[in-house]
């Protein structure tokens, strides 16, 4: 019998093209036992010598490229995208910091400290509709150097060579994958602050995609008579509504929109400027809040924003971005504890860190499973192994070994023994607890499923 894990490796990375099978089995492996017992140290995940040795020799094998192990993870997430017409992809930048006191692993500049090295990568991570995780879409992977290059218009570097060219290179990923392996369905690309640049619209209009981007700069508009800012064509808008918006810790936030459709002037200092066809939707906070600055967004896109109803369609999908910045926090210092490896090059760094971004995407999958679909079965994510060992690790009375729960019953229990106390936790069970969970329940698991076999 085969674990839920194991399953979902082969699921994952089955179509890594390594150059050799055995290392693609390798790497299954290993990703199998990252998802059992996640972290950031190599030497935590696996647990025989024999598995050890294999892994490091996996990881620090430079003929093992780690855009086909994210590759791979891409065809995979294409492959669950295709029952759905659209999807959401939550682009952005994050950087990955480990500690490097002598500069001994050929990694990039990424803050003041010298004790303190890394890499920037660029993720996709792709979503439905209702903001749950399918997996991640595409990953670019970019070193900084310590030298000054200058900033914006002032970079001299061919566009190929600039940090900024992230965005660009994901998009082309994301277009790529889809393209080959889920062609109907269309992605509808979500950024942040640090891709309002005039590559990215042209990159995702040649593509025949959507994008929503939040504005950082006051850009021009081309009037019909005369040229003006986009904050002064805004003014001149109607309201067209209110709506509403639920965080974590924020609560219940009313915003006022508008929106209206804008011809933007966009291009690189010093040379003709482009024309794009936009729309701009704004959402402003109606209370003014007295412990935090009062939320104010001008978003971006290619979406037809007509009515209130397409407005708050283009902001909810705006929304969906938070998802990769949980992503972020699970991924490098939470469940995975990435920024913890001590791998010894940029090469292994990256593998790892590839790997492990697949569990970190599967742990807010359940995450967000249990908490919008936890009437499903629990064995449509778990094998009845781990749904007993839950059972009988949480100590509930309320089922005994055999029963099938819900998925949202088991994943409690799940966080449960991962430390997790119910409603004085404040709130829903978080990634970390049904990571530590889903480690401890492992081993009872693999027990349960051995005693099984063997007893016939």
């Amino acid at each position: 019998m085969t674990d839920s894990e194991s399953l979902w490796a082969a699921e994952v990375f089955g179509h890594a093209d390594l150059g050799d099978l055995r290392r693609t089995d390798r790497l299954r492996e290993v990703a199998a036992a990252a998802a059992r017992t996640p972290g950031g140290l190599v030497t935590e995940v696996m647990q025989t010598s024999a598995t050890k040795e294999g892994a490091f020799r996996l990881l620090e094998n430079s003929k093992v490229d780690p855009t086909k192990i994210a590759e791979a993870m891409a065809i995979s997430t294409a492959h669950a995208c295709r029952e759905f017409a659209r999807v959401h992809v939550a682009l952005d930048q994050s950087a990955i910091n480990v500690t490097d006191r002598h500069n001994l692993r050929g990694l990039g500049k990424v803050g003041d400290s010298r004790r303190t090295r890394g890499l920037q990568v660029m993720t996709a991570l792709v979503l439905d509709a209702e903001g749950m995780p399918l997996g991640i879409g595409a990953m670019r992977w970019f070193s900084r150097p310590d030298a000054p290059t200058g900033w914006g218009e002032h970079d001299t570097r061919p566009v190929e060579d600039r940090e900024s060219a992230l965005w660009l290179d994901a998009i082309d990923d994301v277009a790529r994958v889809f393209s080959e392996h889920a062609p109907d369905t269309k992605p509808w690309f979500q950024i942040d602050r640090g891709g309002d640049f005039w590559r990215v619209f042209d990159v995702v209009r040649e593509h025949g995609f959507d994008v929503t981007v939040r504005a950082s700069h006051d850009r021009v508009v081309d009037g019909k008579m005369r040229r003006s800012r986009l904050s002064k064509a805004l003014k001149r808008s109607a309201v067209l509504g209110r709506m509403t918006l639920s965080r974590p810790k924020l609560g219940r936030i009313v915003l006022e929109v508008r929106a209206r459709r804008v011809t933007m002037l966009m291009g690189d200092e010093g040379r003709p400027r482009r024309a794009f066809d936009l729309w701009v939707v704004q959402v402003r906070e109606v209370a003014k809040p007295k412990d935090r600055e009062r939320i104010m967004w001008k978003l971006l896109t290619t979406r037809p924003a007509t009515t209130l109803a397409d407005a708050v369609e283009v902001v909810r999908g705006y929304t969906m971005r938070w998802r990769v910045e949980e992503f972020h926090r699970t991924w490098k210092g939470g469940h995975c504890q990435l920024e913890r490896s001590q791998l010894r090059s940029a090469g292994a760094l990256m593998r790892w860190a590839t790997i492990l971004a697949a569990v970190a995407t599967r742990v807010e999958r359940l995450k967000q499973m249990s908490r919008t679909q936890g009437e499903l079965s629990a064995l449509h994510e778990f094998s009845q192994e781990e749904i007993d060992a839950a059972i009988f690790l949480s100590q509930t009375k309320k089922w005994k070994l055999g029963d099938v729960p819900t998925l949202h019953q088991v994943v409690d229990l799940i966080a449960q023994v991962g430390g997790y106390t119910g409603k004085s936790s404040g709130g829903p069970p978080g990634s970390k607890t049904i990571g530590r969970g889903m480690e401890r329940i492992a081993p009872a698991a693999a027990m349960a499923a051995h005693l099984r076999r063997t007893s016939g």
